[in-house]
């Protein structure tokens, strides 16, 4: 017998929504995904409150979501949030809220655990060779990194460095400045130093970027670049090195108009790749990698096969 399981990833800049058929052996296949820009952290990071017009963005998803799982015959919902609801004060009230409309329990996973489903998520979507790798996900109020080799966690840690955090304490103006991207490398550069000296240790030869803005550079390589349509149906794709540079450089140097105008770049990104690019090419500093690859499972197919996992 099939089952249907939902799972709501609650992230400090976007809610997703996936929807997964189980077969009776524990296979899993996709019926139905949807993202929303909710912004949850927007303005809020720095008072460390979720503020009212973010709030009423989260709550406003969360009864569409719950239309959509009554719709399509949900047996079980997995709903959780990352780091806006760790560290937000009014996140209890939101998350009581959150529970009555879903019918359900929202955990709030810790930066370790995080970690983990993302790493679950990724080796279900890339095959690891016999090379030591380093995973990166970048978040809207966090950053995790896990360090594996093969099908094995070496070291995984989560820094509250995601893209809307460092964009509201760094980009101020259009395009990015010089000054504000030294400012940003330095303070990456001081509180990454923990990363770099796993890096430093442990050798990654492999960059390996879960979803997200990782997502927006493959497509802008096979667009822009490759002059391709974009795999949309691939859970794995590489990243040629030499074609992420010269597309970061093409981000930082565009203004926020021009970057809406840039084939492969999904809208709502746009304002937070600059930070991205930046961040990830500070990691790429660490240590030295020859490949890089986009996985597009991350968290949200962690926990899945997690429950899976579990359950069967």
């Amino acid at each position: 017998m099939t089952k249907h399981v939902a799972i709501i990833d609650m992230g400090s800049n976007t809610f997703h929504l996936l929807i997964r058929g189980i077969d009776a052996s524990g296979e899993g296949f996709d019926l139905f995904s949807k993202q929303v820009h909710v912004q949850m952290a927007e303005g809020g990071l720095q008072t460390g409150e979720i503020l009212e017009s973010a709030y009423y963005r989260g709550i406003k998803c969360l009864k569409e979501f719950k239309e959509l799982i009554d719709e399509l015959s949900v047996d079980h919902i997995l709903a959780f949030g990352t780091s806006v609801f760790r560290d937000a004060n009014n996140a209890p009230d939101f998350l009581e809220e959150g529970t009555k409309i879903l019918e359900n329990d929202i955990e709030v996973v810790s930066g370790e655990r995080e970690a983990k489903l993302i790493w679950k998520g990724v080796m279900n979507a890339w095959k690891p060779n016999s090379k030591p790798y380093l995973i990166l996900d970048i978040g809207g109020g966090s950053i995790e990194l896990i360090h594996g080799s093969k099908n094995k966690i070496q070291h995984c840690k989560s820094f509250p460095l995601g893209g809307l955090r460092l964009f509201e304490a760094f980009h101020k103006s259009d395009p990015i400045g010089r000054v504000e991207t030294n400012e940003l490398q330095n303070y990456l550069n001081y509180h990454l130093e923990p990363a770099k000296k796993m890096v430093e240790k442990l050798k990654p030869r492999t960059l390996i970027g879960a979803a997200g803005s990782f997502q927006t550079l493959s497509k802008m390589e096979h667009v822009s670049i490759k002059n391709q349509p974009f795999p949309e149906f691939s859970s794995c794709n590489n990243i040629a090195l030499e074609n992420f540079y010269d597309l970061a450089n093409l981000i930082k140097r565009s203004t926020r108009a021009e970057t809406y105008e840039i084939p492969g770049v999904d809208d709502f990104r746009v304002p937070l790749m600059p930070v991205s690019v930046i961040l990830i090419e500070t990691i790429l500093g660490f240590g030295n990698f020859s490949e890089m690859a986009y996985s597009d499972y991350s968290m949200k197919e962690g926990m899945f096969f997690d429950y899976v996992e579990r359950t069967f």
